[in-house]
């Protein structure tokens, strides 16, 4: 992962109360198994657009070739696609038991 523990469980406490209007801590988000936070880590960057983070392909705005993007599929996987020749392809799979 790019960030500590610490940076995303306080990306999640903002996202959640950005989208939901929740009141949580940090410490409420680093007290669950990590693969959890790593799945709520997700969301949020999918909320935020953060690193190449999309709930879809129709999201991408001018793809380049060579360029990777990954679909959020549910809290607990991810899709990575690749931009080549003009077309999306499959790359690989991201599942939070990854994290266990």
């Amino acid at each position: 992962m790019s960030i500590t523990q610490h940076e995303a469980a306080a990306l999640i406490v903002k996202h959640q109360k950005d989208a939901y209007g929740w009141d949580t801590t940090v410490k409420e988000i680093l007290s669950n198994p990590w693969h959890k936070v790593v799945g709520y880590e997700w969301v949020a960057k999918t909320y935020y657009g953060m690193d190449n983070f999309y709930a879809s392909l129709d999201e991408v705005t001018d793809p380049t070739d060579g360029m990777s993007v990954n679909v959020l599929v549910s809290a607990e996987r991810y899709d990575n696609y690749l931009w080549l020749r003009g077309k999306w392809v499959f790359n690989s799979e991201v599942t939070i038991d990854m994290y266990k």
